[in-house]
């Protein structure tokens, strides 16, 4: 018989036949229960009356002689014996000195990770050691800990631990666990202080690593990770949250209770229709800010996207309380159409919304209604906007006419550009301009338009025989002394409807006083006027019935402009009602001052009583509170003025007038003008220049928010917003990974690891 080929049969642990350690394999036969030896001294009977145990083994009498019982036997440790194994992970269980159950306190804390591990044997993986094994060997204890599911049960345990004694700022959702040491936070501290320097100087995102080379270069430690202009968008971005949390976040949330909305919409140097939005309210200390609250992209410039716009904004940011529902809104941009504004679906749905025109804007478009189709705007205005060109595209012109400056001492001004945002001074500096220079450029002309200089081409002496005939003629010096009279007295009254800190009855004074003024120069001159004829020869005096009818025709049409422009504003019950917040307006008779302003409360309670009264103001008081504000403020706060006073009843006394301090609130949160609005464009314009078009709009208005709110450099403290970014990541923060490949030494500068961003998962989402 062929002998049968396969693997090699492993001995069976279990057969009856096998070697011993004394000798050959016997047969064994199953083990009997243990035998009993009969005691020939016990009788049968006795024999029957012996107890047994539940393994039938005979219990003999105490005076009987021993029997012999076969038993398995057991072996037990003795607790010091494990403690001197020194295994902190092990605990066990003690009785009478012995081990009874020992198991790894780890293991059993975090069962989850222990069961994880694989390729060892059961009792020295997870299970026995998480519910307690009897196994008491110290080679099961030793193999249990080098047990992968032991290790990730204390990797688990060692990052609790980290995160629970690492102080952090608090945040919703723990996503990493922080490692940053005082290296790498040190290092990150210098990263962000280069882009704020980026930010606050309004230069481009390229010289980010420019600015670390040279960081290097003097010996700083800035690491060798985010070091791309990527990062530094990524940076400005956290910059950019940190001072809209920091200004406008605790506000929105909780203090402050009524904001002003002001916004104005315009076509930026990439071509796209942004809206710029800001928050006006009266802070804590009793300030007044203006916050950029968003510059957001509109698809169209209609009222419906406008409005759409800034809605959205309200409910992304939160605004407290049904968003636009609850707060007294002050708008300043009304899209044309009648019925169908921004201003008049606000309304719709705010009813105690209190539309307000930009007060600056409106004067200027009084000013162009009133000269529209005068010599004032048809002929002046023409050649100011021609002077400007005619010198500011060549050099040698404006050249030439400094140079007869020189000789017949003049100090000639270059001719600026006489339209701009600021219409009015716009118009006044180039007034000022062209009477100045006017002998000296009527004599350039003339000497260009003789036709006997060669280095003058055909064109231009036909366009300066046409600038003449309009410069000569007394008339036109005439009327521009006149029109410079005008354009100051309403200058004055522009620049004062530009400030952030005028009070509602300030501004209704002001316009009272400019209007008195320009109705004056009807019948008398004003000084660039009267300078004129002084300095001038009888030939100014020319048809003097129709300068003077010339004269009163274009102020009336100024001041029927303005009243016209102004008519919803300084003709408000609601608007004079608000006189009361300035104490210059008080009466000085004590017996006047028991009943001034009271009417004036009531009214503006009733127009605001759904907020005051969801702001928890109890209006049955104020009243009171009112009476007793006066006395006070009259006793002792009479030379204060009039934010200064609200300020220091505010901080000081907001107790004792609760109520009547919403009123105030209220009034003091009015803005006048989007002039501040205006300068958000103006930062805009500077950061796009002609070469950053592609920026989206958060990173433009992370821009300019750092550059219109950010504090000086020195001032500057990274640390807070590199705590928020290291807890804002999806991932945890790899400060000593490098941009392409492995680890690398820490002498590797962020120009030798490359421009390129520094962290895969961290790189800007639509930066330059």
């Amino acid at each position: 018989m062929s002998k049968s080929k396969g693997k090699r049969k492993l001995p069976d642990l279990f057969s009856t036949q096998r070697n011993t350690l004394f000798g050959p394999a016997k047969v064994m036969k199953p083990t009997p229960p243990p035998a009993v030896i009969p005691d020939p001294h016990v009788t049968p009977v006795q024999q029957a009356a012996v107890p047994v145990d539940a393994d039938n083994v005979i219990i003999p009498p105490e005076d009987s002689v021993p029997v012999v019982v076969i038993a398995k036997k057991t072996y037990r440790v003795r607790a010091s014996t494990v403690k001197n194994w020194k295994l902190n992970y092990i605990e066990i269980e003690e009785k009478d000195g012995y081990v009874d159950t020992m198991w790894c306190q780890v293991c059993r804390a975090h069962p989850d990770k222990a069961k994880s591990g694989r390729g060892h044997r059961q009792v020295n993986a997870s299970t026995a050691f998480i519910t307690g094994t009897t196994a008491i060997k110290k080679v099961n204890a030793v193999d249990h800990g080098n047990s992968a599911g032991h290790q990730n049960a204390v990797r688990y345990q060692h990052d609790l631990n980290v995160a629970a004694n690492t102080p952090f700022v608090e945040r919703p959702i723990v996503r990493a666990v922080s490692h940053l040491d005082e290296i790498r936070e040190s290092r990150m501290m210098k990263l962000f202080d280069v882009a704020y320097t980026i930010g606050i100087t309004e230069v481009p995102f390229t010289h980010f690593p420019t600015l670390l080379q040279l960081q290097s270069k003097s010996g700083v430690d800035v690491g060798y990770t985010y070091g791309s202009d990527k990062q530094c968008a990524n940076f400005i971005g956290e910059i950019g949250d940190y001072i809209f949390k920091t200004n406008l976040s605790a506000a929105i949330g909780k203090s402050t209770k009524y904001f002003a909305i002001s916004f104005d919409g315009t076509t930026d140097a990439a071509c796209h229709e942004r809206e710029a939005t800001l928050l006006r309210y009266v802070d804590d200390d009793g300030t007044i800010q203006s916050k950029l609250f968003s510059i957001s992209h509109i698809e169209h410039a209609d009222a419906g996207s406008v409005y759409t716009s800034i809605r959205q904004t309200c409910i992304d940011n939160s605004l407290r309380s049904h968003a636009l529902c609850q707060q007294p809104l002050t708008v300043h941009l009304s899209t044309s159409g009648h019925g169908h504004g921004v201003l008049t679906r606000m309304v719709d749905d705010v009813p105690w919304l209190l539309p307000i025109h930009c007060l600056a804007h409106r004067l200027e478009l009084a000013l162009k209604d009133a000269f529209k189709g005068t010599y004032f705007c048809m002929v002046i205005d023409e050649l100011l906007m021609r002077m400007h060109y005619f010198y500011k595209n060549s050099a040698k012109r404006f050249r030439e006419l400094k140079t007869l400056g020189q000789h017949s001492n003049i100090n000639v001004l270059k001719p600026p550009k006489s339209t701009g945002t600021r219409w009015i001074d716009h118009r006044r500096q180039a007034l000022l301009a062209m009477i100045r220079n006017h002998p000296i450029i009527v004599m350039q002309m003339e000497d260009m338009a003789s036709g006997l200089r060669s280095d003058v081409k055909g064109d231009d002496v036909a366009r300066c025989k046409g600038y003449l005939k309009n410069l000569k003629p007394t008339k036109f010096i005439l009327y521009c002394n006149m029109y410079l009279d005008i354009v100051c007295k309403l200058a004055i009254l522009s620049k004062s409807l530009q400030g952030d800190e005028k009070s509602v009855p300030m501004v209704l004074l002001y316009i009272e006083t400019a209007l008195d003024e320009i109705k004056e120069l009807t019948v008398t001159d004003g000084p660039n006027l009267t300078k004129c004829r002084s300095e001038g020869d009888g030939d100014v005096e020319f048809d003097g019935v129709a300068f003077e009818n010339d004269r009163r025709v274009i102020i009336d049409a100024i001041v029927h402009a303005i009243n016209l422009r102004f008519d919803n504003f300084v003709n408000s019950d609601l608007i004079k009602a608000m006189s009361f917040i300035d104490p210059s307006n008080w009466p000085d008779d004590s017996e006047t001052l028991k009943d001034y302003g009271n009417d004036d409360i009531d009214r503006l309670v009733d127009h605001f009583r759904v907020p005051l009264e969801t702001n928890n103001c109890d209006t049955s008081v104020i009243q009171s509170e009112w009476r007793r504000l006066k006395k006070d403020i009259r006793r002792h706060h009479s030379e204060l003025k009039c934010h200064k006073l609200w300020q220091t009843v505010i901080v000081n006394k907001a107790e004792q007038y609760s109520n009547i301090l919403h009123i105030a609130r209220i009034v003091l949160t009015i803005p006048i003008s989007t002039a501040h609005v205006e300068r958000v464009f103006s930062y805009v314009k500077r950061i796009l220049g002609d070469w950053r078009h592609r920026l989206n709009v958060k990173t433009m208005e992370d821009l300019v928010r750092i550059s219109l709110e950010g504090v000086p450099l020195r001032d500057f403290d990274p640390l807070p917003v590199v705590k928020q970014w290291q807890a804002s990541g999806c991932r945890k923060r790899r400060p000593y990974i490098a941009a392409y490949g492995p680890t690398r030494k820490a002498t590797t500068t962020a120009v030798e690891s490359g421009e390129s961003s520094g962290d895969s998962d961290d790189s800007a989402s639509d930066g330059e």
